[in-house]
């Protein structure tokens, strides 16, 4: 589902395939590294302003050395979370619009932080630009330590009593058997608990679903709920034009993702689909449940499908410009 205006693009992505029509994945997430490289090789890295300056971040290509804006300029107090890769190399300074730094050279207090294996880095840049790095070891997955504290708890019980078994003697295969036992009775139970907390939580999602579902929004001057983090895009919008964009991530989940991307759409991008969908809307449909679609009361939006005119995109047609931005970010946040 996308919700678009003039001025911001709010987009939830769902990690399903897309269309039929060609999808490129990028290289990097939020970055404009071009270097092969695979998502096992990805770090984060947060860089936290306590300088007293406005900072800028830029990337160095670590093929070329050429250097390449990655943020816009943020102030002292505010932080960057950036996606970057093993080896590659970020440049911190003033922004080039400072009295002080017209240049990028050691007048600008020019900071380097290079990214390392197996850590996730924390960097605080403070007064005259020095650079802090805390650099600490890539945690377990939440999943993955909850799951293995609970097969410790099933494991460990039935252990000791086998421990204890042949120390008295009891005869191995014996003991072998009745500790199988245990961990399969030990390991029913919890399963069968985990079962009832999801038919739990899935009795709790629908009775919510119901009930929120004849609700709409009709606050227009509603603030945006804040990010939880700040990332930066860059897209070639036209060819040779590259436009740096600020994404608010205002939930971020492995299988869904709220971004809020702003001056993703242009006023002549929004005029041209308005025109494009304005013979074909019709009222939208919800799913019936059997494949199908159907009309709801609850259901307030009109909705018209158009075909994108895919043999006109090196022509600039601006609805092809729009739709292969929506695709190329889509690929960039799941890959």
């Amino acid at each position: 589902m996308m919700i678009l205006d003039v001025s911001r693009l709010l987009v939830v992505l769902a990690v399903v395939p897309l269309s039929s029509n060609p999808v490129y994945a990028a290289d990097v997430v939020v970055t404009t590294a071009t270097s092969a490289t695979t998502s096992d090789s990805s770090r984060k890295v947060e860089i936290v302003n306590e300088s007293g300056k406005k900072l800028v971040v830029d990337w160095i290509n670590p093929q070329s050395g050429e250097v390449h804006s990655l943020t816009e300029d943020f102030p002292n107090g505010a932080k960057q979370v950036i996606n970057s890769f093993i080896n590659h190399t970020l440049l911190i300074h003033e922004p080039t619009t400072s009295p002080t730094c017209d240049v990028i050279d050691e007048d600008c207090g020019v900071g380097y932080v290079t990214i390392s294996e197996d850590v996730e880095h924390v960097v605080v840049v403070k007064e005259d630009l020095k650079v802090v790095d805390f650099q600490e070891p890539t945690p377990t997955p939440p999943q993955l330590s909850a799951a293995q504290n609970e097969a410790n708890t099933v494991t460990r019980a039935c252990q000791q009593d086998a421990f204890e078994d042949l120390n008295e003697g009891r005869d191995a295969d014996m003991v072998l058997k009745e500790l199988v036992d245990c961990i399969k009775e030990t390991a029913t139970k919890m399963i069968v608990r985990k079962n009832e907390h999801l038919v739990l939580e899935k009795k709790v999602r629908l009775e919510l679903s119901a009930a929120l579902e004849n609700y709409t929004c009709a606050d227009t001057t509603r603030e945006t709920t804040t990010p939880e983090e700040i990332r930066s895009w860059t897209h070639e919008d036209t060819a040779g034009v590259m436009v740096t964009r600020q994404i608010g991530i205002l939930h971020n989940r492995k299988a869904s993702q709220i971004h809020a991307l702003e001056n993703f759409i242009s006023k002549e991008e929004c005029d041209a689909i308005t025109e494009a969908a304005a013979a074909k809307l019709h009222r939208g449909t919800v799913a019936d449940g059997s494949g199908g679609s159907r009309l709801s009361d609850h259901r307030k939006a009109w909705q018209a499908g158009l075909r994108v005119p895919w043999e006109k995109e090196n022509e600039g047609n601006l609805i092809a410009r729009v739709v292969r931005r929506v695709y190329d970010y889509t690929n960039d946040a799941v890959h």
